[in-house]
């Protein structure tokens, strides 16, 4: 009986600020939200609300190249998970109109109580939608039994041709247990880098 209640009541989604709505130190930073990685060009990741699919804001990436390969990851650590339970992965990402050259993709860590990773997705590729928010829904992932927590990774690449560029717009995050029924072992998700 313990262990329905706890699962009942951890199966909202756990991702802090998945609209991007709440501003970090200033407002084009998104609380809870981290870009760990802006390289390659005239790049960035900010929050901004010129593209929002839900709410009044939305997290935007920016990939311009100078001669190397853009690239801006962005990330969400420390989300609270319960080892062995079932989780469904959702966002929703739109290219907008006139960009070209990019390959984006998103990365689940799993963690143990100490920051331990023990499984991770691995980085994996993904289509936004053109000029229009497309949602990607990643069901079917299983947390590792020692998993306490997981990290969040969006990674977008740019072309190294100084004549592309692109720009994604990522909003609506989530990352929920999808039954309210007692656990089992790491699936496949569970694999280690």
């Amino acid at each position: 009986m313990f262990a329905v209640s706890v699962w009942a009541t951890l199966a909202s989604a756990q991702v802090l600020n998945p609209g991007f709505e709440t501003a970090g130190a200033n407002s084009s930073l998104a609380a809870n939200w981290t870009t760990d990685t802006a390289a390659g060009g005239p790049v960035y990741g900010v929050r901004t609300n010129t593209n929002p699919h839900g709410g009044s804001f939305h997290y935007e990436v920016h990939l311009a190249s100078i001669g190397a390969g853009p690239v801006v990851q962005f990330n969400q650590s420390s989300v609270a998970v319960i080892g062995g339970a079932p989780y469904t992965f959702s966002f929703y990402a739109d290219r907008v109109s006139g960009s070209s050259g990019d390959s984006d993709e998103y990365n689940i860590q799993w963690l143990s109580s100490n920051s331990t990773i023990v499984g991770s997705t691995g980085y994996i590729g993904f289509t936004p939608g053109v000029n229009v928010y497309a949602q990607t829904v990643v069901a079917g992932l299983t947390a590792p039994v020692a998993a306490a927590k997981a990290n969040i990774f969006f990674h977008s690449a740019g072309a190294a041709i100084t004549n592309q560029s692109a720009t994604i717009d990522f909003d609506d995050v989530s990352l929920t247990t999808t039954n309210s029924g007692g656990g089992g072992g790491g699936g496949g998700s569970g694999t280690t880098n």
